[in-house]
Parts: structure tokens; C-alpha cells; sequence
């Protein structure tokens, strides 16, 4: 694109940011700085590895109006549950930590905390290492340690079975909800 002088009596347009591609390729090194800026971008990534993983074991996902309190909904037989996504984008003292809140500073309702029935079961990801837990657990914050990583890579869906029995989804004795093989971790 040629070069346009300045008009006097005008402003100059803003110089466009780098492109999205540029200001994250290189994640997880990144600033701090950077994961807020592109903090709906890595949600997104997020909430894709939970359709992935959710996607090719067989399950039918549909993704949530953006003013729901869960993101993701599957369709299980007769039946629907409700997964809260929630994305972390580094490790901190050897944990990927999540907050269980909704909103944020900036709107109408701010931060707050979800209700008894917003979703069934929360899908924890640990983004730069590629896994989720899914919990039923309704605590206001979970963690994965660095240590659990390894088993959630090599069964990706067993915290998931595992939150559909804790829900009564489906039962102990059924093939799916096979317990975990030996060295998973006790979610």
C-alpha cells in the first residue's frame, strides 16, 4: 500500500496492532501482558480442546449462547449436561489454577460467583499442555498439578466418565465408566 501523507488539520490513524498470529506465536512464552490482551482468543483455544477430546470419543456438542452460564451443552441418550470451560494459560508454583467465577471487572454484573444450577460439570484446561479435567466437584477454585498431567494426556477422558458418574449419568458398573488404570491420578 503506497505511503499517504498526512492532510494538514487531520490525525494520523492509529497503527494497527500486529496481527493476533504474530502476538501469540510464539505461546506459551509470552507476557503476562499478551495472555490478558488475547485472553478471549485463549479461552476459545480452550473450549476447542474440550470439544476435541469431547468430539471423538462420540459425544454430540453444542456450544452455548454467549449470555448462558456454561459454554458448552452434550447431548448424552434422552439426556443434556452442562459444561463451564475454564482456560489457564501458565502454570504457577507448580499448578495451572482455575477460578470458578463468571463476568468480569468491566461489566454491568462484574465478577461473580456461579450458580447451584449454571452447569454440571467444569472442564478444566491446561492449555500449553494440552489436557482438561473434568470435575463435577462445585468448589470456587480447582487446580492440576504438574504431576497429574502425564495421566490426563494418556486418558483424556476418564475425569470426564468419572463427572458423569458423579452426576448420575451413567453408573459405576457400566463399560464406559471403567475406573482409571493404574498410575491416574485420583481426581
Amino acid at each position: 500500500m503506497p505511503f499517504q501523507p498526512d492532510l494538514p488539520g487531520f490525525s494520523s490513524p492509529a497503527r494497527p496492532e500486529p496481527a493476533l498470529s504474530n502476538a501469540l506465536e510464539a505461546y506459551p512464552d509470552v507476557s503476562a501482558t499478551t495472555i490478558c490482551r488475547h485472553a478471549k482468543r485463549i479461552g476459545r483455544a480452550g473450549e476447542h480442546l474440550v470439544d476435541s477430546i469431547l468430539t471423538r470419543y462420540g459425544d454430540h456438542i453444542l456450544t452455548a449462547p454467549e449470555d448462558e452460564p456454561f459454554d458448552r451443552l452434550v447431548r448424552r441418550g434422552d439426556r443434556h449436561v452442562t459444561i463451564q470451560v475454564k482456560t489457564s494459560a501458565r502454570a504457577v508454583d507448580g499448578f495451572y489454577k482455575f477460578s470458578m467465577k463468571r463476568g468480569y471487572a468491566g461489566s454491568p454484573k462484574g465478577i461473580r460467583s456461579y450458580g447451584a444450577n449454571d452447569y454440571d460439570i467444569a472442564a478444566l484446561v491446561a492449555l500449553p499442555e494440552n489436557v482438561v479435567l473434568f470435575s463435577a466437584d462445585r468448589r470456587e477454585s480447582h487446580r492440576i498439578s504438574l504431576d497429574q498431567i502425564q495421566a490426563l494426556r494418556e486418558r483424556p477422558r476418564a475425569s470426564y466418565l468419572r463427572a458423569l458418574e458423579e452426576i448420575g449419568l451413567i453408573g459405576p458398573d457400566e463399560p464406559e465408566a471403567a475406573p482409571p488404570g493404574p498410575g491416574s491420578p485420583a481426581f
